[in-house]
């Protein structure tokens, strides 16, 4: 926080309320690949969205919150589905356990997430899993921002290829 008449500013007070939300919404535009180094690995969905993520964390509070890219940090193992060290699998439940935001329950997928939001996608009939970041609803549909672009889903489709939002975090 910045000393301001001798009070320290932090996020416990409100002050960045959904910063790093708001931060990934204002950079979707650009480049898909905003942020990532030149490794075709990059291009898949979680290192992309994990990468982001830790960028808008670092913007906002001015250190890396997440630590670095690669499979011997522990935080981007569990990011990527592979539990380790007691985090949470998936990248939505890890914000949360980070302290860095609050899940949305399956309940409110439809009208509780934020900008920014952080959501863990899977397929109704098989494993295929995906994340990205929230941009915003579009009637029944959701912008998300993926290792693709931007991309328009429909939370209700119900085709044999289609993925559903399971678990996502919003920033605090």
């Amino acid at each position: 926080g910045t000393d301001l008449t001798g009070m320290q500013l932090s996020s416990e007070m409100g002050t960045f309320e959904n910063l790093v939300g708001k931060f990934l919404v204002t950079r979707f535009n650009e480049n898909q690949d905003w942020g990532l180094p030149e490794n075709p690995d990059y291009h898949e969905c979680s290192p992309t969205t994990f990468n982001r993520v830790n960028l808008a964390t670092e913007f906002v509070y001015g250190k890396k919150m997440l630590g670095k890219f690669g499979w011997n940090n522990s935080i981007y193992s569990s990011w990527n589905g592979h539990s380790k060290d007691g985090y949470p699998t998936w990248g939505a439940p890890i914000i949360a356990h980070l302290g860095l935001g609050q899940s949305v329950n399956k309940n409110d997928f439809q009208s509780g997430l934020l900008p920014g939001a952080i959501i863990g996608l899977q397929s109704i009939y098989y494993n295929g899993g995906h994340s990205s970041i929230f941009i915003g609803y579009l009637g029944n549909s959701i912008i998300e921002w993926g290792h693709t672009g931007k991309y328009i889903r429909n939370i209700n489709d119900s085709d044999f290829h289609s993925k559903r939002i399971v678990r996502a975090t919003n920033f605090k």
